[in-house]
Protein backbone atom coordinates (compact mmCIF):
# COMPACT_ATOMS: atom_id res chain seq x y z
CA UNK A 1 0.00 0.00 0.00
CA UNK A 2 2.58 2.37 0.66
CA UNK A 3 4.47 1.85 -2.17
CA UNK A 4 1.24 2.36 -4.36
CA UNK A 5 0.48 5.69 -2.63
CA UNK A 6 4.04 6.82 -2.69
CA UNK A 7 3.87 6.17 -6.23
CA UNK A 8 0.72 8.23 -6.61
CA UNK A 9 1.79 10.90 -4.56
CA UNK A 10 5.12 11.34 -5.07
CA UNK A 11 6.16 15.30 -5.75
CA UNK A 12 8.43 14.63 -8.66
CA UNK A 13 5.30 13.35 -11.03
CA UNK A 14 3.47 16.69 -10.06
CA UNK A 15 5.32 19.50 -11.82
CA UNK A 16 2.51 21.03 -13.33
CA UNK A 17 2.84 24.20 -11.45
CA UNK A 18 4.13 25.09 -7.60
CA UNK A 19 0.95 24.12 -5.49
CA UNK A 20 0.71 20.80 -7.20
CA UNK A 21 3.95 19.92 -6.25
CA UNK A 22 3.36 21.82 -2.77
CA UNK A 23 0.08 19.53 -2.24
CA UNK A 24 1.80 16.58 -3.11
CA UNK A 25 5.02 17.15 -1.13
CA UNK A 26 2.16 17.64 2.02
CA UNK A 27 0.54 14.48 0.77
CA UNK A 28 4.19 12.69 0.75
CA UNK A 29 4.79 13.63 3.84
CA UNK A 30 2.03 12.45 5.55
CA UNK A 31 1.95 8.99 3.43
CA UNK A 32 5.89 9.08 5.00
CA UNK A 33 4.59 10.17 8.83
CA UNK A 34 2.09 6.96 8.10
CA UNK A 35 4.66 4.31 6.82
CA UNK A 36 6.78 5.42 10.03
CA UNK A 37 3.73 4.88 12.62
CA UNK A 38 2.67 1.55 10.95
CA UNK A 39 6.22 0.33 10.14
CA UNK A 40 7.59 -0.18 13.79
CA UNK A 41 5.37 -2.84 15.85
CA UNK A 42 6.03 -0.64 18.95
CA UNK A 43 4.37 2.65 17.00
CA UNK A 44 1.92 0.56 15.73
CA UNK A 45 1.01 -1.03 19.26
CA UNK A 46 0.81 2.73 21.00
CA UNK A 47 -1.25 3.66 17.95
CA UNK A 48 -3.36 1.17 18.75
CA UNK A 49 -3.75 1.71 21.84
CA UNK A 50 -4.71 5.60 21.37
CA UNK A 51 -7.61 4.53 19.28
CA UNK A 52 -10.95 3.93 21.03
CA UNK A 53 -11.66 0.27 21.01
CA UNK A 54 -14.60 -1.40 19.12
CA UNK A 55 -15.95 -4.41 19.25
CA UNK A 56 -15.68 -6.16 15.82
CA UNK A 57 -19.66 -7.40 16.68
CA UNK A 58 -20.70 -3.59 17.22
CA UNK A 59 -18.81 -2.35 13.90
CA UNK A 60 -22.24 -3.54 12.03
CA UNK A 61 -24.65 -2.77 14.76
CA UNK A 62 -26.33 0.61 13.23
CA UNK A 63 -26.74 3.81 14.95
CA UNK A 64 -29.61 4.16 17.60
CA UNK A 65 -29.43 7.94 17.32
CA UNK A 66 -29.28 7.79 13.49
CA UNK A 67 -31.96 9.32 11.25
CA UNK A 68 -32.73 9.75 7.68
CA UNK A 69 -32.59 13.24 6.34
CA UNK A 70 -33.38 13.75 2.93
CA UNK A 71 -33.72 18.43 2.44
CA UNK A 72 -35.75 17.76 -0.90
CA UNK A 73 -38.69 15.92 1.17
CA UNK A 74 -39.21 18.84 4.52
CA UNK A 75 -42.64 17.13 6.04
CA UNK A 76 -43.43 20.07 8.95
CA UNK A 77 -46.05 18.21 10.07
CA UNK A 78 -44.54 14.42 10.53
CA UNK A 79 -44.62 14.08 14.06
CA UNK A 80 -41.79 11.17 14.97
CA UNK A 81 -43.40 9.83 18.11
CA UNK A 82 -46.42 8.81 15.98
CA UNK A 83 -44.53 7.01 13.80
CA UNK A 84 -45.11 3.13 14.14
CA UNK A 85 -43.59 0.53 11.48
CA UNK A 86 -45.45 -0.91 8.85
CA UNK A 87 -46.83 -4.47 10.48
CA UNK A 88 -48.26 -7.47 8.01
CA UNK A 89 -51.65 -6.67 7.88
CA UNK A 90 -52.01 -9.78 5.82
CA UNK A 91 -54.89 -10.59 4.09
CA UNK A 92 -58.21 -13.38 5.51
CA UNK A 93 -57.11 -16.98 5.22
CA UNK A 94 -60.02 -17.38 2.65
CA UNK A 95 -58.51 -14.53 0.44
CA UNK A 96 -54.93 -15.69 0.12
CA UNK A 97 -55.77 -19.75 -0.83
CA UNK A 98 -58.41 -18.33 -3.65
CA UNK A 99 -56.37 -18.18 -6.37
CA UNK A 100 -54.96 -21.81 -5.92
CA UNK A 101 -58.54 -23.01 -5.24
CA UNK A 102 -59.92 -21.10 -8.45
CA UNK A 103 -56.24 -22.73 -10.39
CA UNK A 104 -57.58 -26.05 -8.85
CA UNK A 105 -61.36 -25.76 -9.53
CA UNK A 106 -60.46 -24.84 -13.65
CA UNK A 107 -57.94 -27.94 -13.69
CA UNK A 108 -60.73 -29.98 -12.30
CA UNK A 109 -63.17 -28.29 -14.65
CA UNK A 110 -61.11 -28.97 -17.77
CA UNK A 111 -60.66 -32.13 -17.32
CA UNK A 112 -64.19 -33.11 -17.02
Amino acid sequence: MYLRLARIEHPDLHNESDTSRAKAESRMQAVNAAWAVLSDPDERAAFDRQRPQRRMWDANRPDPNWRPFDPSDLDTEFDERHDAPITHGGLPTWLAVAPVMLFVYGLTAVSL
